[in-house]
């Protein structure tokens, strides 16, 4: 099973993000991305900020950008496999919103695998905020979880 945390910053650090993402991993990273035209963590820097800039009301206490981060139990880190991973971060992609930017990548450096995403604060070219409610957010994460069981029950 599988623990969705998500952690606001009011602060647009996109690149620091992005590079925390890509930092330590041991070969070629495995990077799902939505409504990005590169995986090069400058030019995906760019990309946000470009989206940022569609942002309709601007407040001292804004949310610029998201850390989601996905974790699964370390008890099933043997059954999981590259193509498991693609498909829950896609599909996590689509019970979060498929219009806002995302960059995320698999972390396998400890004991347990776990996806991170850079996600935008604002949907794509409009500027409307990517909140989540607290009852959103319980329904992501209910609705990610029986994808999860129904998919892939082992």
């Amino acid at each position: 099973m599988a623990v969705v945390k998500i952690l606001a910053r009011h602060n647009p650090s996109y690149r620091s993000l992005i590079n925390y993402i890509l930092k330590e991993q041991n070969e070629k990273p495995q990077i799902i991305t939505h409504n990005l035209h590169t995986n090069d963590p400058i030019l995906t820097a760019r990309e946000f900020l470009e989206n940022e800039s569609y942002r309709s009301t601007t407040r001292s206490d804004q949310v610029f950008l998201y850390h989601e981060i996905i974790s699964f139990s370390n008890q099933d880190s043997q059954k999981i496999h590259p193509e498991m991973l693609e498909d829950l971060g896609r599909k996590y992609i689509e019970f979060r919103g498929n219009e806002g930017v995302f960059f995320g990548a698999v972390h396998n450096d400890r004991d347990h695998i776990h996806l991170h995403f850079c996600v935008s604060g604002t949907k794509l070219y409009t500027g409307k905020a990517m909140r989540l409610s607290k009852e959103n957010l319980k329904e992501l994460k209910i609705n990610f979880e029986n994808y999860q069981k129904q998919k892939y029950p082992e």
